[in-house]
């Protein structure tokens, strides 16, 4: 990180504290959206952490699921903000999650993971994901790293959100995320850190990696619909959140 780098990472601690702060309010309630509605988001990704995080959520209650779901949130942004957020009760919850997952991930007769990764036709995918994510309000094409990553670019007031389409690595067939970047191309939060409709509500990270040709439509489309489940809410997190003038 260069001295100009570091500096305006700096200038922008104000409007990062500002965005975290109302991205912990709306995760809140999305999360209660998404346990209520019996995790629809979650269940669009085909890869095996989010299989391993439905199987161990089938074992709980829906007010297990909220509560042990929250407290990991509160954790999460809890790091992310510097300050402590969750109970101690709350954080007993997340280590009994943790403890749940971590016993169904090390047990082969639960886990059941297709192995390895299924070979798709990646080329005929990537133009699949590109005609279906057309014209849908994620801005403008990027090449950025063809043929395997690419990017779409939408200002949203002073700031530009970027979405990063990889469809590369052999331990994975597919990964998205969003960047928030201010007007001198500098992330509003962590460098590397790409956000998701998933990671926001904390949970399994949207890799798709075992999929098969006949997946493929039907995860473009998922695809779409995580995308634009976080795209929509940007425009009020970031409303009023200026990045300093220098």
């Amino acid at each position: 990180m260069d001295k100009s780098y570091e500096a305006r990472w700096d200038l922008l601690a104000p409007a990062r504290s500002q965005f975290l702060s109302r991205s912990y309010e709306w995760s809140l309630a999305d999360l209660d959206r998404e346990v209520e509605e019996n995790l629809p988001l979650l269940r669009r990704v085909k890869g095996r952490l989010a299989a391993s995080e439905l199987a161990v959520a089938e074992y709980l209650s829906k007010e297990e699921r909220r509560s042990m779901f929250r407290a990991r949130l509160k954790r999460m942004f809890g790091d992310l903000m510097g300050q402590k957020l969750s109970s101690p009760e709350e954080d007993v919850l997340a280590e009994e999650w943790q403890s749940r997952w971590r016993a169904y991930r090390d047990d082969p007769s639960l886990r059941g993971y297709p192995e390895p990764t299924p070979k798709i036709p990646r080329q005929g995918f990537r133009k699949l994901l590109k005609e279906r994510l057309a014209n849908h309000g994620l801005g403008e094409f990027d090449g950025w790293d063809l043929p395997t990553e690419w990017r779409y670019r939408l200002p949203i007031g002073p700031w530009t959100v970027e979405t990063y389409i990889d469809t590369g690595g052999r331990s994975r067939q597919l990964e998205y995320g969003h960047v928030i970047k201010d007007p001198y191309d500098v992330p509003l939060l962590i460098t590397g850190v790409r956000l998701s409709s998933l990671g926001l509500l904390g949970l399994a990270p949207a890799i798709w990696d075992t999929l098969t040709p006949e997946d493929l439509p039907e995860a473009a489309d998922d695809l779409v619909v995580l995308c634009r489940h976080l795209m929509s809410a940007f425009p009020a997190l970031l409303a009023d959140i200026e990045p300093p003038s220098i």
